[in-house]
C-alpha cells in the first residue's frame, strides 16, 4: 500500500497519471492493486492521492475499490459530488435551523 507523504495531502495528482493495466482483456482498466493506501474510508471518499477517484467499497479479500464519477452515473446512481453536496447542505441547515425545526438527514428526510 503507498503511504501519503506531506505533499499527497496538499495536491493530488490527475486521474489521467492513476495506474491502469497494459495488456490484456484489461487493457486502460484502473489497476485497483496499485490504487491500494492505507487508512479508513467510507463511500464517496475522494482517493488521496488521485483527483477524480472516489472510494466505492471493500471487496471481500479487504482490498478497497476506486472507480471514477462516471461509474456511479452509469449505474444510474447519484454521484460523488451530487452525494457530499446533499450531506453539506443537510449540515448547513441543522447548523442554522432554529430550535423548534426539525432536523434534515443527509438523504433530505426530517427527523
Amino acid at each position: 500500500m503507498t503511504t501519503q507523504s506531506t505533499l499527497n495531502l496538499v495536491t493530488r495528482l490527475p486521474l489521467s497519471d492513476a495506474p491502469r493495466w497494459g495488456k490484456g482483456p484489461y487493457k486502460g482498466k484502473l489497476n485497483q492493486k496499485a490504487l491500494q493506501v492505507s487508512g479508513e474510508f467510507t463511500c464517496c471518499d475522494p482517493h488521496p492521492l488521485y483527483e477524480g477517484l472516489f472510494y466505492w467499497n471493500k471487496r471481500p479479500a479487504g482490498t478497497q475499490l476506486w472507480a471514477t464519477e462516471y461509474h456511479w452515473k452509469n449505474l444510474g446512481l447519484s454521484t460523488p459530488s451530487e452525494i457530499l453536496e446533499k450531506r453539506r447542505a443537510a449540515r448547513e441547515h441543522n447548523l442554522n435551523k432554529p430550535d423548534s425545526e426539525p432536523r434534515v438527514l443527509e438523504d433530505g428526510k426530517m427527523l
